[in-house]
């Protein structure tokens, strides 16, 4: 164990944060497989454990805590370590002193609040005019409604820090590579990083392929962008995530609650939850099934009904014609 802080500590800091960035996307994927391999129901004690879980008590509690470490434990775990992730990357803090300014900032406050106030009603637009075409969409398929629960005020408050900390934690590893003066870019970078993410996840491409499902990974694709733009704008992720709550809360009151809401974060404990799907689906799969098979019994039914009469019309034509012929063989030869 000795070796191996000795050689971690030997990666430097940018390094070792791109180590921990890499483990962060492996860990996400797994989840994310995991939960989509268990879509199909299991046998045995684990698929009789697994939906009992999530309606005890302890499965949902159990699920928090493990989205509570993955999104929120690892950076500051990292936080914590010898300073391998700081505080002003993340855009917690200023550059200014704190005892003169507010968080590190000063009067920025004012112009990073403007400018985050004209990205968030540009990504207003964009979340409308999204909707009004995926409405369009919806209305020519068969996708349904694509409803889901937007939850409490703080299950959004919470699904929002995590994806805000949790993707600017991904933005430092550019950030800290691409140096001072090109935090644009850097945000931008993050962004690939939260596409490569998402692109591992099977679950990304099944919605996407869904008209009823590809609102919430389009949209929350939509806050991924405006967040990286708003951090470019303003270095500072208090008000990133104050305008991405407001967005994700504006869109749900605005459209009636139609929208699915933008803001659900990663892809690991959702295991119960695929499996309980998994088990509604196969329950419409078997119903389908029997539906089939009764119409397949009422097919055969008519073929044989159809042959039967077919043979009694055949049989009878024989038997008159029969009849005829013995009727010309008993008339007398003129």
């Amino acid at each position: 164990m000795t070796d191996f802080w000795a050689w971690l500590n030997g990666l430097g800091a940018r390094r070792e944060l791109a180590l921990w960035v890499a483990i962060s996307v492996l860990l996400h994927t797994l989840g994310a497989l995991l939960a989509w391999r268990f879509r199909r129901p299991l046998t045995g004690w684990l698929g009789r454990t697994l939906p009992r879980l999530r309606h005890h008590w302890s499965g949902p509690l159990l699920l928090q805590v493990i989205r509570f470490a993955y999104f929120l434990g690892l950076p500051y775990a990292l936080l914590i370590r010898r300073g391998v992730l700081e505080l002003q990357p993340l855009g917690l803090l200023g550059p200014a002193d704190l005892d003169q300014s507010l968080l590190g900032w000063g009067g920025e406050w004012l112009i990073a609040t403007g400018r985050m106030v004209v990205v968030g009603l540009a990504g207003a637009l964009v979340m409308l005019w999204g909707w009004a075409n995926l409405k369009w969409v919806l209305s020519h398929s068969d996708g349904g409604r694509g409803t889901i629960d937007s939850g409490t005020a703080g299950a959004l408050v919470r699904e929002t820090i995590y994806l805000q900390v949790h993707w600017a934690f991904y933005r430092t590893v550019p950030l800290l590579w691409l140096g001072a003066g090109n935090e644009g870019w850097a945000a931008f970078a993050g962004v690939g990083i939260v596409a490569l993410e998402a692109a591992l996840d099977p679950r990304f491409w099944a919605a996407l392929g869904d008209p009823g499902r590809a609102a919430q990974p389009l949209f929350t694709g939509v806050l991924c962008w405006l967040s990286a733009l708003g951090f470019a704008l303003t270095h500072n992720l208090w008000l990133v995530a104050t305008t991405h709550a407001a967005l994700v809360w504006g869109s749900l009151r605005w459209l009636g609650r139609s929208l699915p809401a933008p803001g659900f974060a990663g892809g690991l404990g959702n295991v119960a939850l695929a499996q309980e799907e998994a088990q509604d689906d196969q329950r419409a799969e078997d119903q389908g099934r029997q539906k089939a098979d009764a119409l397949q019994v009422a097919d055969d039914v008519l073929v044989l009904l159809t042959s039967v009469s077919e043979a009694r019309r055949r049989s009878r034509a024989g038997a008159q014609a029969g009849a005829v012929g013995q009727g010309r063989d008993r008339q007398p030869g003129l």
